[in-house]
């Protein structure tokens, strides 16, 4: 197996569970939601995401892993801007996160203490950025 198969494969699985964890909130559930909205403290959400919001980033997510999975199946064919481009947008708002806006997510966030801000930098920005890498790995692979 190759590498470009390991990394598409792993990167369809993290986004079909991304998308299906947005649709999983938006039914109601509560698993994990309690650290995925950034907060001054631990006791107040910033906000609560629209439901349009997580529709979005719930297809968005599903579409990505789609995109990934069948990124090299000769039997689907991509139109050439999205082929050409598309992986490098997806890296870009992926490393877009891993920044953050200097506040409450990112590597450079200023608000450190709470529950999110821990799991953002434990778990949300290296899981940006590896898929930031793994993604960069595919495209200079496909450009050999």
């Amino acid at each position: 197996m190759t590498l470009f198969v390991i990394f598409k494969t792993i990167l369809g699985l993290v986004f079909l569970f991304l998308g299906l964890l947005h649709f999983y909130w938006l039914f109601g559930g509560k698993w994990a939601l309690k650290t995925t909205v950034p907060t001054k403290t631990n006791i107040k959400n910033q906000f609560k995401p629209p439901v349009l919001a997580t529709i979005l980033v719930g297809l968005g997510l599903l579409f990505f892993g789609f995109f990934f999975w069948y990124r090299i199946d000769t039997s689907f064919n991509w139109p050439t801007l999205v082929n050409d481009y598309l992986g490098w947008i997806i890296a870009g708002i992926f490393l877009l996160r891993a920044i953050g806006e200097f506040n409450y997510l990112g590597i450079f966030k200023r608000v450190k203490g709470t529950d999110f801000a821990k799991m953002d930098t434990h778990v949300y920005i290296p899981l940006c950025l590896m898929i930031v890498i793994m993604i960069t790995i595919i495209e200079l692979l496909i450009g050999l």
